[in-house]
């Protein structure tokens, strides 16, 4: 279960241990760990370590933790879950799986409470969202430039008749990630102008690839001006080419953002080191690391980790670091005419139509 190397991450030797399970990176385990134990040696005067366990993917994770409580229901040794993004933390909060986590007023005032009716943090306090992932468009500067093409700015106008041959999208019958993406545009839309979009798109693309990571990929290569992805595979390969070749794009229309979260696992023995780490997290300190490039002062010292903070206040201070072209917390939107409107996918809708869907879009 444990990768006992992930334990020594950390310089720092004796001082309590804190064991977090986590699906996260090596990379990201590695800046998180040494930005927090020289974090915690400033503030507290004293050493931590931190006890990494990876037992596979997010699945993998709750199943393990559910697994775990079962046999040992008044704690399983483990003090925080990091990661898996955030329905699991809705169940695990009722089956009284959570430690309470009370954070300031310090911590807690840039971090938005929701977005668009998305919860980014538990009201009760119980969990809180760290970074935060949406969809949306990869566009090369450099082709649109040379081609006197547009930069879409919005999922409808991928549509458009003057980006024909220019635009990227994957097979949704192969992709979760894109099949969602169809499904924001036509729970976003309606079912009729949504399709009329889908079509618009399809009939723009060269060609339709196998997998989510073929649309951004072929927009790097310059194949196409723009494609459809989820941020991290937009982040990837702006990192890679630069910004002034790539830019990733929230469609201005609407967009759909979902947390990966944090939060104390039930029978924690360091709740006040869990606790800590957790603010650490949400410090300023802790989010600028995944936000600023590698070899700035406040940044990671090795690994890019390419995910969007949760705190607001960093895109309008920083936008220079910023991974997307505009910030992902909208202030309003205009869905079908209407201002302010609030989009929150349905998601029993998309599970029970996908077959239909991507039947339709396979024909």
């Amino acid at each position: 279960m444990t990768s006992h190397g992930d334990a020594q991450e950390n310089k720092s030797t004796g001082g309590q241990t804190l064991s977090i399970i986590t699906p996260h990176t090596e990379s990201i385990r590695q800046e998180i760990g040494l930005k927090f134990s020289n974090w915690y040696q400033e503030r507290f005067k004293e050493n931590i370590k931190l006890d990494w366990r990876n037992v596979g993917g997010s699945s993998d994770t709750i199943r393990f933790i559910r697994s775990e409580f079962t046999a040992k229901p008044n704690g399983i040794g483990l003090d925080i879950l990091f990661g898996c993004g955030v329905d699991p933390y809705f169940d695990l909060k009722n089956e009284k799986l959570l430690e309470h986590c009370l954070l300031s007023e310090d911590i807690l005032a840039p971090i938005p409470a929701d977005n668009q009716g998305t919860l980014l943090r538990d009201p009760d306090g119980f969990w809180y969202g760290v970074t935060i992932a949406t969809f949306g468009i990869l566009n090369n500067l450099r082709v649109q430039e040379y081609n006197h093409l547009l930069q879409p700015k919005s999922w409808k106008d991928l549509a458009l008749p003057e980006l024909h041959d220019w635009v990227a999208i994957s097979d949704p019958r192969n992709s979760g990630s894109m099949y969602t993406m169809m499904e924001v545009i036509l729970q976003g839309y309606g079912w009729e102008e949504g399709w009329r979009i889908l079509t618009g798109m399809a009939a723009n693309s060269t060609s339709i690839g196998r997998y989510a990571t073929d649309a951004p990929r072929l927009t790097a290569l310059g194949n196409t001006a723009s494609g459809i992805c989820i941020d991290f595979y937009g982040f990837t390969q702006v990192n890679a080419h630069g910004k002034t070749n790539m830019i990733f794009t929230i469609p201005e229309d609407f967009s759909i953002l979902s947390p990966d979260c944090i939060a104390i696992l039930k029978g924690t023995e360091h709740l006040q080191e869990a606790q800590r780490f957790i603010e650490f997290v949400l410090s300023d300190d802790g989010q600028k690391l995944w936000m600023f490039p590698v070899g700035t002062s406040e940044g990671p010292v090795r690994s890019a980790l390419l995910r969007m903070p949760i705190r607001k206040d960093l895109y309008s201070r920083y936008p220079q670091y910023s991974p997307v072209q505009n910030s992902p917390f909208h202030e309003s939107n205009t869905v079908n005419g209407n201002t302010n409107s609030i989009f929150t996918l349905d998601n029993d809708l998309a599970y029970k139509r996908r077959d239909l869907v991507c039947g339709l879009i396979g024909a």
